[in-house]
C-alpha cells in the first residue's frame, strides 16, 4: 500500500482519483482477487492560471520536495494471477475505504453485457437464449401420416398375396379375327396368382403379339375369376395388291394388320378359284385359238373379279378400298405403313366424311399426284395430292347436286375445278 505522503503528493499535482492495485495479506481489509476500480486510469484537472500576487514583502517560497515516482499499475493478467486487492482513498480521510467484493468484476463484465461473476440471477439476454424446445405441430402430423402409411402398406402387402383372392378361373373371350382358342394359346396366368398381383401388362403383352389386337380388356370378378377380352384394331382401308392378287387390312393407326381372304366377301370364290372355274378343255382350246388377246382378257377379267371381291370386303368392314398399288409395296403384319402412296390414300380415307366414303367404290393410288376415286354412281373424280380434302369433297357434292349427267370431275386444285357431263 502506498504511503500517505505519496498519496498527498499525487493530489497536490492535480489528480482527483487514484486507484492503486496491490497485493496484501489476508488481514486488514484486503479486497478479493480481481476487484479493482479505475485500475491504471488517472484523471488530472486542468490547472487554472493564478492571478499575479499583490505587491508586498517578498516571501521566500517553500522548498518543494520531489515526489517519488509512482509505480505503474499492474496489468489485468497480473492482477488476476496475484490475487489483487484494491483500495480507494477518500480525499477527506486518510483511511482507505474497503470496496465491495465483486465491484471490479462488475465493471469489467458490464462492458460485454453480462452479469458479474457470482450474481444470483442471470441477465435478461442470457435468459432469453435458453428456452425449452417442444415438438412442433407439423412434425407431429408428419409422424402420424408416416405411421398410417406404414400400417396401410403392411396391410396391403398381406392382402395382395392372400390366397383368399387366388385366381381359380380364367374366362377368355374371342373376337372376329382373334378366336378364343388363339387367346387361350397366347395368355398364361401363373399358378398362385391372385386378383391383386396378377400382371395386366404381361397379359396384354402376350395378346398384342397378334396384329389384330390393339388393346386388352381385363376384368376381375371377385373373389377368384378374371375375364380377358381382346380389343381388335379398326380397319381403315383394304389395300389390294394386284401383283400378288391379295388384299391387306390396314388399321386406323396406319399399321398393316394382316392379309384377308377375298372369299369371305361373299363372292363365293377367290381369284384363284375363278381362274380354275373358267378352266376346262373348252375354255383352254378357246384361249389357244384367240392367242394373246384372249389371255389378256382372261387376266383382266380375273383381276376385276378380285377387285370386286375386295370392294365387297371393304364394305363389310366399313372401310374403303385402295387399288392400283405399286409393286414396290411390301406389307408386314403389325408394322407401320411407310409407303408414301398408301399413306396418301389413307389421308383421303380419314379426311372424307363417312357419308361421302359410303359413295366411293375405290380409291386408285398409282402415285401421290395421280390419286383418283370411282363413285358408286360411275363418276370418276381426279383428286391429286391429299390437300384441301374437305373443300374438294364439298365441290364434288355441289356439282353432283347442281349438274345433270356429270361423268368426270377434276378437283386436283379445289379452287380451279373442272368437270364433264354426258351429252343428252
Amino acid at each position: 500500500m502506498w504511503p500517505r505522503a505519496k498519496m498527498l503528493s499525487a493530489l497536490s499535482q492535480g489528480y482527483t482519483t487514484i486507484a492503486v492495485a496491490g497485493t496484501h495479506g489476508r488481514g486488514g481489509g484486503g479486497l478479493s482477487p480481481g476487484s479493482y476500480t479505475h485500475l491504471g486510469v488517472y484523471r488530472r484537472q486542468p490547472q487554472r492560471e493564478l492571478a499575479a500576487p499583490a505587491a508586498g514583502p517578498k516571501v521566500k517560497a517553500p522548498v518543494k520536495q520531489k515526489a517519488k515516482p509512482v509505480k505503474s499499475a499492474p496489468s489485468l493478467g497480473q492482477v488476476r494471477a496475484k490475487g489483487p486487492t484494491s483500495h480507494k482513498f477518500d480525499l477527506k480521510s486518510s483511511q482507505p475505504v474497503k470496496l465491495l467484493a465483486g465491484a471490479g468484476a462488475a465493471l469489467s463484465t458490464a462492458r460485454k453485457g453480462f452479469a458479474p461473476t457470482g450474481s444470483a440471477q442471470p441477465s435478461a439476454a442470457a435468459s432469453a437464449r435458453v428456452k425449452p424446445t417442444l415438438p412442433s405441430a407439423p412434425r407431429i402430423i408428419v409422424a402420424v401420416v408416416l405411421a398410417v402409411v406404414l400400417v396401410f402398406g403392411l396391410g396391403a402387402a398381406v392382402l395382395v398375396n392372400s390366397s383368399f383372392f387366388s385366381v381359380t378361373g380364367v374366362v377368355v373371350n374371342g373376337s372376329e379375327h382373334v378366336p378364343q382358342q388363339t387367346v387361350e394359346q397366347l395368355v398364361s396366368v401363373p399358378e398362385g396368382s391372385t386378383l391383386f398381383n396378377v400382371s395386366d401388362e404381361d397379359i396384354a403383352a402376350a395378346l398384342l403379339q397378334n396384329p389384330w389386337v390393339s388393346s386388352v380388356d381385363i376384368e376381375r370378378q371377385f373373389p377368384h375369376t378374371i375375364v380377358i377380352t381382346p380389343v381388335e384394331r379398326k380397319i381403315q382401308a383394304i389395300v389390294y395388291l394386284s401383283a400378288d392378287d391379295i388384299a391387306w387390312a390396314v388399321s386406323e393407326d396406319s399399321h398393316w394388320i394382316a392379309p384377308v381372304s377375298l372369299a369371305s366377301a361373299g363372292t363365293g370364290q377367290t381369284s384363284t378359284d375363278s381362274a380354275e372355274g373358267d378352266g376346262g378343255e373348252g375354255s383352254s382350246t378357246d384361249a389357244e385359238a384367240t392367242g394373246t388377246t384372249g389371255t389378256a382378257a382372261s387376266t383382266s377379267s380375273s383381276n376385276q373379279q378380285s377387285i370386286d371381291a375386295a370392294v365387297a370386303l371393304a364394305r363389310q368392314a366399313g372401310a374403303v378400298l385402295l387399288s392400283d398399288v405399286g409393286t414396290d409395296v411390301s406389307p408386314s403384319s403389325g408394322q407401320e405403313v411407310t409407303d408414301d402412296t398408301v399413306l396418301a390414300g389413307l389421308e383421303y380415307a380419314k379426311g372424307f366424311s363417312a357419308d361421302f366414303l359410303s359413295q366411293i367404290k375405290e380409291i386408285s393410288i398409282p402415285s401421290v399426284e395421280a390419286i383418283s376415286c370411282d363413285l358408286e354412281s360411275g363418276v370418276e373424280v381426279s383428286l391429286g395430292k391429299p390437300e384441301d380434302i374437305q373443300q374438294k369433297e364439298q365441290v364434288v357434292r355441289r356439282l353432283l347436286e347442281q349438274e345433270q349427267g356429270v361423268t368426270y370431275i377434276n378437283v386436283r386444285v379445289a379452287d380451279a375445278y373442272t368437270f364433264r357431263s354426258a351429252t343428252v
